[in-house]
């Protein structure tokens, strides 16, 4: 049997998801933002972490959520990639975070679970990029290889 597993609540684009707690590393403010322009549409632009700078992506159009207004008080989930040639970091623009829960992997439905009466979709960070725009998305990060030295290990 699968061992119950934590996940970050969060919103993006009125939308509920979870995402993994074991690949957050921090949340932190959107002040800390610099924009810089970059061929990929979904980049806000750069965070620096422990030295490290990261991609900051807003996820609302990739994931059919609604445009408009990022929330009252927005920010960044830095979260891990896992790719083969080891993790990549980035940070993911959330109009809200909430609670930590607990779930057994039999309360997911079809990539979704319901809290208390709302769906919150899994979101798996590593399946939301291709191959491409994953390259695009780290040239000029090189800080998003490897282990941020600020963000604590699991």
């Amino acid at each position: 049997m699968t061992p119950p597993a934590t996940y970050l609540c969060l919103r993006i684009g009125g939308q509920e998801f979870l995402l993994p707690s074991a690949d957050v590393r921090a949340v932190i403010s959107t002040y800390d933002v610099s924009p810089s322009a970059h061929r990929l549409p979904c980049v806000v632009g750069s965070v620096c972490v422990g030295g490290w700078s990261l991609p900051v992506v807003d996820l609302r159009e990739k994931l059919g959520a609604q445009a408009g207004a990022r929330g009252r008080s927005p920010v960044i989930v830095v979260t891990q990639l896992h790719r083969e040639e080891g993790p990549r970091w980035l940070g993911i623009l959330a109009a809200h975070v909430g609670n930590v829960l607990t779930l057994r992997p039999a309360e997911f439905r079809n990539g979704a679970a319901r809290i208390s009466g709302r769906m919150k979709r899994l979101l798996d960070p590593d399946q939301l990029f291709s191959a491409e725009e994953l390259r695009a998305l780290m040239l000029g990060s090189e800080g998003a290889k490897g282990r941020p030295q600020e963000l604590p290990a699991n």
